[in-house]
């Protein structure tokens, strides 16, 4: 039987309004492997905090990152999460960003298994009563690939919502594209006002 070994580290230095701290912690038996690290840092009203947590085990894998940094009335956190086994592999980063009334988010998400890979990205900000918020989907695999875009405006009573979508294989190629304004009650609008575009391409070398 293979021999176990746990190690902790635990690290602290403070000098006025100000610190650190910093703890490792790992686990290793037989083929597997747990590690976790916590560094903290303050300094008068603002402070760094970072989580990172792994485990691995023969070719399987699992890591957690957590970052935070705060600051007055500001706020930026990050997470980044992997999972991995054999060829395939999932992937999530979340990014946000808060500040005053406003606040910025990013999400991407990755999948890969063989020869096929999707990824989805999403990003969102806020601000007063206005958000703006996009959506991107891609799928690929072998030589076919699916492309999928949203995109939405909000403000006051007015909102704008674009849709496009695509599609390769080959030498061939689909695309759609559906967009909408629905506006009521803001500025000049005395009822809900709707335009709606649609168009389709089909392009084939």
């Amino acid at each position: 039987m293979l021999p176990c070994l746990l190690e902790a580290v635990v690290w602290r230095l403070s000098c006025g309004g100000c610190g650190v701290v910093a703890v490792v912690w790992r686990l290793s038996c037989g083929g597997c492997r747990v590690e976790a690290v916590v560094w903290r840092l303050w300094c008068g009203g603002c402070g760094v905090e970072a989580v990172v947590w792994r485990l691995s085990c023969g070719g399987c894998g699992v890591e957690a990152v957590v970052w935070w940094l705060s600051c007055g009335g500001c706020r930026v956190e990050a997470v980044v999460w992997r999972l991995w086994c054999g060829g395939c592999g999932v992937e999530a980063v979340v990014w946000r960003l808060w500040c005053g009334g406003c606040g910025v988010e990013a999400v991407v998400w990755r999948l890969s298994c063989g020869g096929c890979r999707v990824v989805a990205v999403v990003w969102r900000l806020s601000c007063g009563g206005c958000r703006v918020e996009a959506v991107v989907w891609w799928l690929w695999c072998g030589g076919c690939g699916v492309e999928a875009v949203v995109w939405r405006l909000s403000c006051g009573g007015c909102r704008v919502v674009a849709v496009v979508w695509r599609l390769s294989s080959g030498g061939c190629r689909v695309e759609a594209v559906k967009w909408r304004l629905s506006c009521g009650g803001w500025w000049l609008c005395t009822q809900e006002q709707q335009i709606e575009a649609v168009s389709y391409r089909v392009c084939m070398s």
